[in-house]
């Protein structure tokens, strides 16, 4: 923008005007070029039924049910991730009397690191961006007076190592409950390639436990919670990291064949599982290129399934997407602007078919997200739910030459990638190369330069920037690092008097059991369950597995195993 000065008297005024002339070039976030116009004959190799067809027809570009929304509203989400459990469920019961229909769990740093509260490298993390969860009792605040047969829940543990723990305790506290645990339903984000791209926690979670709980987890669920949906990739942690639109399909897609192709070798059937393999993703502010890309990521998965993994059942070959916006393109400046950004990538969303969304909180920028902020995001859906029309039918973009031709090249692009993926011997392969890191960062300098050489306008950041006593002013509450310090101490203690009233022989047989299990090549699901009902932590189950493996007990080497 430029900015002409006028006066008024004594004030001066500042008149804001279009520039006469915008870029001659023309991209997605991504790199796509976009031309001025599209027309049919950008769509000449175009094919109805094999390229897009029915809503609930293979290959499911325009959605996997043949009515989408006008039969069910997509699952409503907004993350929670407070200093306790018991903060946790407070929220949680907030959001779900004002419409939510599926929780979101976060856990704290040095639960995602596998490590109880009262680790020497835990205490200054510990609840301060999630929710610790060392123990049964944690899910038990954490669910308290909420039916868990009646809400989905995604539980966000992110490795297999953790997300084995987290699911292990959710379960152990549905069996005390006297739940059905065969009613459940949910998710987990179950992805160690991902975890070790986007956070490089790889020597906290080593690979070869992970991909055996990986598979474990997958047997489990589909023996005993036939309803959960056993592992879903990391893609939106991806795409926060930096990889475009393409990456981030392909990236997941990569994943995902790795892991059904350990489940396979397990003996399991894709058709048992492949229908509860559920897939994160960014909804970017690029409205287009993010519906291209939800569409285009289940036309891509449904052929892989079909062709590679050999189903012949419909919902086999049928992706389920859950997407969040983008908490890397909100911003500190003007972040009263953050609530148009989430209301953009969420209707984008939606207009890309997703089956559950996930809205970030305007001042998500800056703090934890307040209850005001929940409740906007929350009404955001609402909103695009029940007042706009886009949920009244089905892929209403579809057939626009446009949005179909850009559909196309993501699809060839993502194609590409899995292609290099599979020469180079696989995902893992490519991950312990370090190959798909070099791509993202290559991605994330030529994103950064755009917006420095201003080919790229982020409002308020590098254009429209308006002084900041003259932004509207939200209710946002910054972090108290005193509150901080109180919680984390009353976590420590709490963890503290679980390890002194426990049963100390219950807790040691348990864990021989954990050890048995791994000596003997079986599931390790059912014996975590049972060490979680009778106190055991996180840090000392995953302290045995990683053990068992040749790894310290303790994953920074600082403490020893208790039980020896």
């Amino acid at each position: 923008m430029v900015a002409e000065k006028e006066k008024k008297g004594n004030e001066k005024v500042v008149a804001w005007r279009y520039r006469e002339k915008r870029p001659l070039e023309f991209n997605t976030e991504s790199g796509i070029g976009v031309k001025e116009l599209y027309c049919p004959e950008d769509m000449s190799d175009f094919k109805y039924e094999r390229d897009l067809n029915c809503s609930g027809e293979f290959p499911y570009t325009r959605g996997i049910h043949d009515n989408m929304y006008r039969g069910r509203i997509w699952t409503r989400r907004v993350f929670v991730g407070l200093s306790s459990p018991f903060e946790t469920n407070e929220r949680f019961k907030y959001l779900i009397e004002r419409g939510e229909s599926g929780l979101i769990l976060i856990p704290d740093v040095p639960t995602q690191m596998g490590i109880d509260p009262d680790h020497p490298r835990a205490r200054e993390e510990t609840g301060v961006t999630g929710t610790p969860l060392y123990a049964m009792k944690c899910m038990e605040e954490a669910f308290e007076g909420i039916s868990l047969d009646s809400v989905s829940v995604d539980l966000r543990g992110e490795s297999p190592f953790v997300a084995a723990s987290f699911f292990a305790q959710f379960v152990a506290n549905a069996e005390e409950r006297g739940d059905d645990i065969a009613k459940l339903r949910g998710s987990l984000i179950n992805d160690n390639i991902h975890q070790n791209l986007s956070f490089g926690w790889g020597f906290t979670c080593p690979m070869k436990p992970n991909m055996r709980l990986c598979v474990d987890i997958i047997e489990f669920c589909v023996k005993h919670v036939p309803k959960w949906h056993p592992f879903s990739l990391a893609g939106y942690d991806v795409s926060e990291t930096g990889a475009n639109a393409i990456q981030e399909v392909a990236f997941n897609f990569g994943a995902a064949i790795a892991y059904v192709e350990a489940a396979m070798e397990r003996g399991l059937d894709y058709g048992d599982f492949g229908h509860r393999i559920a897939f994160s993703m960014s909804t970017s502010i690029n409205f287009f290129e993010t519906i291209a890309k939800v569409r285009a990521a289940r036309r891509v998965w449904a052929r892989i399934a079909k062709n590679r993994f050999g189903a012949t059942k419909p919902e086999a070959c049928q992706l389920i997407c859950s997407v969040k916006t983008a908490g890397s393109s909100l911003t500190e400046q003007q972040p009263i602007n953050n609530i148009v950004r989430n209301a953009i990538e969420a209707l984008a969303g939606v207009l890309g078919g997703t089956q559950s969304l996930d809205v970030c909180g305007y001042d998500e920028a800056l703090a934890l997200p307040s209850e005001e902020a929940a409740a906007v995001a929350l009404n955001t859906q609402h909103i695009i739910a029940y007042e706009t029309g886009a949920a009244d039918t089905v892929d209403p973009l579809g057939g626009s030459y446009y949005v179909e031709w850009l559909t196309n090249k993501i699809e060839e692009g993502v194609n590409e990638y899995l292609e290099k993926i599979d020469e180079m011997g696989g995902m893992l392969v490519a991950e312990e190369k370090g190959w798909l890191r070099k791509e993202i960062q290559e991605e994330v300098i030529r994103k950064h330069k755009e917006v420095e050489e201003k080919k790229r306008i982020v409002v308020g950041v590098n254009d429209f920037i308006i002084p900041k006593d003259q932004e509207i002013p939200l209710p946002i509450k910054m972090a108290d690092k005193e509150e901080q310090e109180k919680a984390s101490k009353k976590i420590v203690a709490a963890v503290r008097r679980l390890r002194e009233t426990r049963d100390h022989e219950k807790v040691k047989e348990a864990l021989k059991g954990i050890h048995s299990k791994l000596e003997k090549d079986e599931n390790m699901i059912r014996p975590m369950v049972e060490a979680f009902k009778v106190n055991a932590t996180m840090g000392e189950i995953l302290g045995v597995i990683r053990e068992f493996y040749g790894y310290n007990y303790d994953p920074f080497d600082v403490i020893a195993n208790p039980f020896v």
